[in-house]
């Protein structure tokens, strides 16, 4: 096989080594591949985007949640390409401009930083509520950082909470004319930030100095409204006459009620007359926040009252003898002490002491049967018509309680403490 014969033989062999046996056994003539055209219209308008738009990032915004009172920043970053005007425009609402920044040079679109940070050449700042679109004349291959914020304000009709979402509209100069993009915005709006709740089921406080001042049951309620916290009870004010202090370490689910009886007491030499005045709030932190907050101060009032008190009921005549030194001890825990001296020829007789202002059922009649006793032990046997008498003046005691009735046993107690007495017989 001559030389240009084994030449001839290669090149026929040639596609079955590189494309395998398949394609090299194909008969035929070997025909050229034609490509299939690309549309060039549409693959210059492509390539003519790609080189007319800036580079810039992010393509979207998510800036998470907020409450009301609270925003959130993300920042836009350009370089241009053209010399000329970029405008940022973004619909009213609750995504804002915040800053314009020029940086201080780039080279190749990198921005120039110095000692760790951007240089800034240029920088304006906008007020919450000012209206764009905002736009900043530049030069070509200036880089620019533009801060968006997330900043709702809460109204009941414009402005709920709920998620939010916008579009924000850049464009600008290129050197194959004008070009633009969209970045998506979105947050989410908390709403309205609400404080627990601190609640006094009794705000006017009774308590009986016996022998301590010291109040028997202040109960505050706690409330949570949505959110997880934690504290204690604290007193932003309290009268010199109250001593109190910060109260726990309370934690407090978001729905989750709870009542706590906290420690109050009273200096000392206290009456109902001398009312005691403070006020009574929770102090909290917020679940990943360290700043603590305070609710709204529930304000309160304590009155000390005495254990016992006593009425002197003043003379009366029981069937036609007269009764002296007449006096009754009544204790906030019910009881009763009466004390009477009881004239010559005194009869076997029925007492009781009537409050007038309270209502007579609070106390009981103060006739038992062991009074009976105690003149039948004095008397003489030979009593005018075979009742006892003395023939002496003498003094008899005896205990009794308040009777039951409406209200708290403190309620019949203070009644009664208000009331005048006067002592009966029969």
């Amino acid at each position: 096989m001559t030389s240009r014969t084994r030449l001839f033989a290669l090149v026929l062999l040639l596609p079955a080594v590189l494309f395998g046996a398949d394609k090299a056994a194909v008969k035929g003539p070997i025909v050229p591949a034609t490509p299939t055209p690309l549309p060039q219209a549409a693959s210059r308008i492509h390539v003519a985007d790609v080189l007319n738009t800036p580079s810039h990032a992010p393509d979207q915004m998510d800036f998470g949640s907020v409450w009301n009172g609270e925003s959130a920043k993300r920042t836009l970053s350009l370089t241009t390409i053209a010399s000329g005007y970029v405008t940022v425009e973004i619909p009213r609402g609750p995504f804002r401009v915040a800053e314009y920044r020029e940086l201080g040079g780039s080279t190749g679109g990198q921005t120039v930083v110095q000692f760790g940070m951007k240089s800034v050449k240029a920088r304006t700042t906008y007020a919450d509520g000012q209206s764009g679109p905002f736009q900043w004349s530049l030069a070509p291959n200036t880089a620019i950082e533009v801060d968006i914020v997330f900043q709702p304000h809460f109204d009941l009709f414009t402005m709920a909470a709920g998620p939010k979402s916008a579009t924000m509209k850049v464009t600008g100069p290129g050197p194959h004319g004008a070009w633009a993009f969209n970045v998506p915005l979105r947050g989410m709006f908390d709403g309205m930030r609400t404080s627990p709740l601190l609640i006094l089921p009794e705000k006017d406080i009774l308590s009986v100095a016996d022998p301590f001042e010291t109040v028997q049951k202040f109960v505050v309620r706690l409330v949570g409204t949505g959110e997880d916290v934690s504290g204690r009870i604290v007193w932003p004010s309290a009268s010199p006459g109250l001593k109190v202090k910060p109260y726990g370490n309370v934690s407090l689910d978001a729905s989750e009620t709870k009542e706590f009886t906290v420690p109050v007491e009273g200096t000392g030499g206290h009456t109902d007359k001398t009312p005691l005045d403070g006020a009574v709030a929770f102090e909290f932190v917020r679940r990943g926040q360290s700043a603590p907050q305070q609710t709204v101060a529930v304000p309160f009032r304590v009155s000390f009252v005495p254990g016992y008190f006593g009425r002197d009921l003043g003379p009366a005549k029981c069937n036609g003898v007269q009764l002296t030194l007449a006096r009754v001890t009544i204790y906030a825990n019910g009881n009763a002490h009466f004390s009477v001296t009881l004239g010559p020829q005194a009869y076997e007789s029925h007492f009781e002491v009537f409050f007038p202002q309270a209502g007579r059922t609070l106390f009981h009649t103060i006739a038992p049967a062991d009074l009976r006793q105690q003149i039948r032990v004095r008397a003489e046997e030979n009593g005018p018509g075979g009742l006892a008498t003395v023939n002496q003046s003498f003094t008899i005691n005896f205990d009794g309680r308040i009777n039951p009735g409406p209200g708290s046993s403190l309620d019949r107690y203070l009644a009664l403490m208000h009331s005048t007495a006067t002592l009966r017989c029969w």
